[in-house]
C-alpha cells in the first residue's frame, strides 16, 4: 500500500512540474511576440532564446528566432534559424521569402558546379518525396515482389516469375533511391555565425589557411576534432574551422 501512494505521489509531481513547464514556455513565447511587436527584438530575443535553450524545437519558435536575429542585423544567426525552420517546414512561402532576403545579405557567393542531366532528373524526382514516403514505397514494392514470388512457387506460372523479377528491379532502383534521399536529409550542416572564418589545411591555427568564409555561408560538416570542425562547400572545397564561429543547424 505503502509502495502505491508514492508511486501516486511521484505521478503527482511528475504531471504538475510538467504542466509548469508548459505554462512557463507559453509565458516566454507570449512575452515575446509582445516584445517583437513592440519592436523591442533583443528582448523578445532573450524569450525565445530561453524556450529554444529547453530544446523545444517547432516551426513559429525558429522562424521567430530567425526574425529576431535578421532585425538584428545579424544574419549568420538567421539564416542558421531559417534554416532549422525550413527543416521542419519547407513549403512556408513567408520562411522562404525572408531566408532569401537574408541569403543576399551574405558576402560568399559560391556557385554550385552545373549537375549532369542524370544528377538532376534525380534530385527534381526526389523532391516530390520525403525520406518516410520513399520508405512506405519500398516496403510495398517490396511486398508486391514477395506475393508475386509466391504466387510463382504455388502456380508455377512463368508470367508471375517475369513479373517478381521487375518488381525486385523496382526495389532494388527504389532502395538506391531511399538511400541517396537519406543521405542528403540526415548530412548535418552549419553556418557561419561569426563576421568571418578561416578555413584551415588541419584542426590547427598554424596549418594553412585555404580559404576565408563569412557570416551566413552555408557549408556541410564532416566531422569535429577538438575545436575544429571539417566543412565541406558546395562547390566541393574542406577545410577546418574554429567550431565557435560556426553554428550547427
Amino acid at each position: 500500500m505503502k509502495k502505491i501512494k508514492l508511486i501516486l505521489i511521484f505521478g503527482l509531481v511528475f504531471l504538475c512540474s510538467n504542466f509548469a513547464f508548459g505554462n512557463e514556455i507559453e509565458n516566454y513565447f507570449k512575452q515575446g511576440n509582445e516584445l517583437y511587436t513592440q519592436g523591442n527584438f533583443e528582448d523578445a530575443l532573450g524569450n525565445y532564446l530561453k524556450i529554444s535553450n529547453s530544446e523545444v524545437e517547432s516551426f513559429e519558435l525558429f522562424y521567430n528566432i530567425g526574425n529576431c536575429y535578421y532585425r538584428l542585423n545579424q544574419i549568420g544567426n538567421a539564416i542558421r534559424f531559417y534554416e532549422k525552420a525550413k527543416n521542419i517546414n519547407p513549403e512556408d512561402e513567408n520562411l522562404l521569402y525572408n531566408l532569401k532576403l537574408a541569403n543576399n545579405l551574405t558576402i560568399d557567393k559560391i556557385e554550385l558546379p552545373e549537375p549532369d542531366s542524370f544528377t538532376k532528373f534525380v534530385n527534381s524526382s526526389l523532391q516530390f518525396f520525403t525520406v518516410s514516403e520513399l520508405a512506405y514505397i519500398f516496403v510495398g514494392l517490396t511486398w508486391v515482389f514477395a506475393i508475386f514470388l509466391v504466387l510463382f512457387i504455388f502456380k508455377r506460372n512463368k508470367l508471375f516469375l517475369y513479373i517478381s523479377l521487375a518488381f525486385l528491379g523496382f526495389v532494388v532502383l527504389e532502395g538506391i533511391f531511399f538511400n541517396y534521399k537519406y543521405s542528403l536529409d540526415t548530412i548535418p550542416y552549419g553556418v557561419v555565425v561569426g563576421y568571418e572564418a578561416n578555413a584551415y589545411s588541419s584542426p590547427n591555427k598554424d596549418s594553412q589557411v585555404v580559404f576565408s568564409i563569412h557570416e551566413g555561408t552555408k557549408a556541410q560538416i564532416l566531422r569535429k576534432t577538438g575545436e575544429f570542425l571539417e566543412v565541406r562547400l558546395i562547390d566541393g572545397k574542406t577545410g577546418w574551422v574554429l567550431s565557435g564561429l560556426f553554428g550547427k543547424i
